[in-house]
């Protein structure tokens, strides 16, 4: 059954959103560090990483899962449901960048000149959809540009 949000769940959404700033910063931290080991990587650094970056997927996995919890058993304010709904997208892009990452450290800590195949890390996540409402059929959008 839902109910009106409590301040608890209120201080738990805004608790998150400040997490996420944390995870952001330990996100580049860990890209940087990445970034400047040399190929192939030692074993210590190799395991210290890869736990690093599980790590920060459990923990955005985890707020994810609150965030999902406060959506489904409150009634929100649209403030509040446009903050989640925020949150939510920000925790999606850290852990899509963060399985992209642990993707490119189990390449590069396996890496042989001999046998590897290069390899180019990307992913897409659309984060916002290309039409803010319904488009007719035969109607042209306004602002159309073609590249």
């Amino acid at each position: 059954s839902t109910t009106h949000v409590s301040e608890d769940q209120l201080q738990l959404l805004l608790g998150i959103i400040r997490e996420i700033d944390v995870l952001k910063n330990q996100m580049n931290h860990i890209h940087n560090l990445q970034q400047n080991l040399p190929v192939p990587f030692h074993q210590g650094d190799f395991e210290q990483l890869n736990i690093d970056q599980q790590t920060m997927i459990m923990h955005c996995q985890n707020y994810h899962e609150k965030l999902d919890y406060i959506m489904s058993s409150n009634i929100l304010s649209p403030v509040h449901i446009t903050q989640l709904l925020d949150a939510d997208q920000e925790l999606t892009v850290l852990i899509k960048k963060l399985m992209l990452y642990q993707e490119e450290l189990r390449y590069y800590y396996s890496y042989n000149p001999q046998m590897s195949q290069p390899r180019c890390f990307s992913s897409l996540l659309v984060t916002k959809q290309p039409f803010p409402k319904p488009i007719k059929h035969n109607t042209r959008a306004h602002n159309v540009t073609e590249d």
